[in-house]
């Protein structure tokens, strides 16, 4: 691997130091480097300094997360799932954070608040309520649940019968693992 070295007289420090763009982008290098020589690219010098701030940002995440982690957020969702099948606001209150929000198929977006008042008023009776094909990736204090849910039962009085794809985000906080935001996306009827 060849070195380059970057030989700067003290006229073309001082010159590019207040012509940025030349910096960045020098017209010519022969009054900063040795014949036959190239400067790097700005975003080579960007990226390794990025690196050098932040030495762990150029490292893989681990999706993995610890085996205790990953059956705490599964005990997690059974708990939560449960708790909304039998419209049980008191347990889907600590399961959420106050700012958690879901997005739903429609583009519809829902709180806590509008979440816990749906449960205490009764209009949705589940008689399914099952999440499957479940994975979780962690990315430090952030865990993403993926996977399916079927839903069915009745909404002011009429049935329902959905499958959704969906990604759950929780976050670690003080007092353990929090549900702070959902997505779900319809599949089609005959679809699961």
């Amino acid at each position: 691997m060849s070195q380059f070295r970057v030989r700067f007289r003290p006229t073309t420090f001082l010159h590019l130091s207040y012509r940025l763009p030349d910096m960045l982008f020098p017209r010519t290098t022969s009054n900063c480097l040795r014949a036959g020589q190239t400067l790097p690219s700005f975003f080579a010098i960007i990226s390794i300094a990025f690196m050098l701030v932040f030495p762990s940002a150029g490292q893989q995440t681990s999706t993995r997360g610890s085996e205790q982690d990953r059956n705490a957020i599964l005990q997690l969702d059974d708990e939560y799932q449960a708790a909304v099948k039998k419209n049980d606001a008191a347990t889907m209150a600590r399961h959420l954070s106050d700012d958690y929000m879901l997005v739903s198929s429609s583009g519809k977006t829902y709180f806590k608040p509008d979440m816990l008042a749906e449960a205490k008023s009764g209009t949705v009776v589940y008689e399914i309520q099952d999440d499957t094909d479940r994975t979780v990736r962690f990315y430090g204090d952030t865990a993403v649940l993926t996977g399916k849910l079927h839903e069915k039962g009745t909404q002011d009085g009429k049935p329902f019968d959905v499958w959704v794809v969906f990604s759950d985000v929780y976050m670690r906080r003080a007092g353990g693992w929090i549900y702070v935001f959902a997505q779900a996306a319809r599949l089609p009827a005959g679809n699961p």
